[in-house]
């Protein structure tokens, strides 16, 4: 004990991932399991790393693959489910780093869809080329044979495609 304090002593990850088999192994229903699974979810995703030293942090978030269509979507019903038990001041930093996540997505969104318009509009000028480069040649061919004070230009001029 310091200055009437006990010590408190954090596990290293062998130690934590033990503790965790342990509080899932006690589970005796479907249901028992599944809220013991998202209450280590909501603990992972709330851990305040800065308490223990750096070699034992883990520097890693909570992720989540992309391999299913709600994949995307699982940390934010995380959020939502934790601030129903935990205290604001739990959970601010969290709620505080996501919006940034969330106005980082954005932009990304907005860049993906100018992206996609952009190469949509390529695509139609590529299938447009061969069209236009075919009337700038017939064009050219034209000039040259006709001097822009000839009177049959014109009327050739407008047959051109």
């Amino acid at each position: 004990m310091k200055a009437g304090k006990p010590k408190v002593d954090y596990l290293d990850r062998a130690g934590a991932g033990a503790r965790a088999r342990e509080y899932l192994g006690v589970a005796k229903t479907a249901s028992d399991y599944a809220g013991r699974l998202i209450a280590l979810v909501v603990m992972a995703r709330y851990a305040k790393e800065d308490a223990v030293a750096q070699s034992n942090r883990s520097f890693s978030p909570l992720s989540v693959g992309r391999s299913l269509p709600w994949s995307g979507e699982v940390v934010d019903l995380v959020d939502e489910l934790a601030p129903e038990r935990l205290s604001d001041h739990l959970t601010a930093a969290v709620r505080q780093q996501r919006a940034g996540e969330r106005a980082q997505e954005a932009e990304q969104a907005e860049r993906r869809a100018s992206i996609e318009q952009r190469s949509a509009r390529l695509d139609e000028l590529n299938r447009e080329l061969p069209r236009r480069a075919r009337s700038r040649r017939a064009r050219g061919r034209l000039r040259s044979r006709f001097p822009r004070g000839c009177r049959c230009a014109p009327r050739l001029r407008e047959r051109v495609p």
